[in-house]
């Protein structure tokens, strides 16, 4: 099904790249909604083709609505076309536009393509097996922060008459690095889902906008669709967690899994391959290490703790960092800086060292550790002793006897 997909979707795009910048007619199907005559032919091959091949599924298009094809109808299957996506943009000659071609299985999108016919770019995904560009892997940008992030939108059709709009609008430039509006929702959604874009947001789509977008961002790996089908599992990965050190040849470095369900991790794993030694918590079961129970470390006092952290990669524009470090040598045991976050918490965990803090750390860095300090009888919060978000650091991680001493220290001059 996706091979017929992406052939389908060329074939369409063939059609809309030989209009583009000639005359054409134009129509309204509103006070702003435009159609032209690309739409309608590149349509007509879509449908074409379905019928042909696939004769009993059921069709669903911008310009047709909902088609039951001669011969029965096939529930379980439903193609949701837009031929073609940013037609205004067409219609103006503004080179940005693309054909959007989705299969549904059982109230389920499968198989999504987007073809921008202007660059040859064909995003793709099936359900389970990733999101490609032109074939090659595509996954989402590893931006955390949103005031690094460059933020998409549309401007729905009745936009005058969603009072929201313009507050949401002008929040995101208040908040984000920039934001683009370019007039194609499922062109925006494949550029998030390749980590052009960091971010999504527009009101009023229709399932022909969205259906193959939704599918590319939630193939190509750890993202949130608001409103749309995504599961309440997510799986959290760092692959290589000190990285620095195992280029540089220094042994410490580890693997981190976590399983987050409805926005709660409920399953964590560190691993160090060379130690091997395996650190695994399940929330509720407690935290092991190589199948034997971890628990926190029973020290008290913070002048008696080993305290570690790590430096941020924008240290040297932290200049509160410097101050938290120097004010831990002072109050604490001493201080360890290994560089490798999940493994420093796994530490914690199982009483090595007696408390941990870092700022600028993203949620594959903590997840599957900050599960471990909970379940092995320790505390995590930010540094004002609220509860902590993987999603938002800093964090303080402690064996919970000494945290308030770990938050004094983190407050102090």
């Amino acid at each position: 099904m996706l091979n017929f997909a992406i052939q389908t979707a060329r074939e369409a795009g063939q059609i809309l790249a030989d209009k583009f910048g000639r005359a054409l007619q134009v129509s309204n199907k509103g006070d702003i909604d435009l159609v032209t005559e690309a739409d309608l032919a590149a349509e007509r091959l879509i449908v074409e083709r379905i019928r042909s091949y696939h004769p009993r599924h059921r069709i669903l298009t911008e310009e047709s609505g909902d088609v039951a094809e001669a011969g029965g109808s096939d529930s379980e299957h439903k193609w949701i076309i837009d031929p073609l996506d940013g037609t205004t943009n067409y219609a103006h000659g503004y080179p940005v536009f693309c054909v959007s071609v989705a299969l549904e299985h059982e109230g389920s999108v499968v198989v999504g393509v987007v073809y921008d016919p202007t660059r040859d770019e064909l995003f793709a995904a099936e359900r389970g097996e990733g999101a490609t560009l032109n074939g090659r892997r595509v996954r989402v940008s590893d931006v955390g922060e949103l005031n690094r992030a460059l933020v998409c939108t549309g401007f729905p059709y009745d936009v005058r008459e969603r009072g929201d709009f313009a507050r949401h609008f002008r929040a995101f430039i208040m908040r984000a690095q920039s934001v683009r509006r370019d007039g194609a929702a499922a062109l925006d959604l494949a550029y998030v889902a390749a980590g052009r874009f960091e971010g999504f947001y527009e009101e009023g789509l229709r399932p022909w906008d969205v259906a193959a977008g939704v599918l590319l961002v939630e193939e190509a790996g750890e993202v949130e669709i608001v409103g749309g089908q995504t599961s309440e599992y997510k799986w959290i990965i760092d692959p290589l967690d000190g990285t620095t050190n195992y280029a540089h040849g220094y042994p410490v470095f580890c693997v981190s899994i976590a399983l987050e369900r409805a926005g709660e991790v409920v399953l964590g794993v560190v691993y160090d391959p060379l130690r091997d030694e395996l650190f695994a918590a399940e929330r509720g079961e407690g935290a092991t290490l190589n199948g034997r129970r971890a628990r926190v470390s029973e020290t008290d006092d913070l002048n008696r703790a080993l305290v570690c952290t790590g430096f941020p990669y924008d240290v040297r524009e932290r200049s509160e960092f410097v101050r938290h470090f120097a004010n831990f040598i002072m109050h604490a045991q001493s201080v360890r800086r290994d560089g490798a976050a999940a493994l420093d918490l796994a530490y914690v965990a199982c009483g090595r060292f007696d408390a941990f803090w870092e700022e600028g750390l993203r949620p594959w860095d903590v997840a599957a550790g900050v599960l471990l300090v909970e379940e092995a009888g320790g505390r995590v919060s930010h540094y004002d002793g609220a509860d902590f978000r993987i999603y938002t650091p800093p964090i303080a991680a402690s064996n919970g006897l000494v945290h308030e001493a770990v938050l004094s220290v983190l407050k102090m001059p």
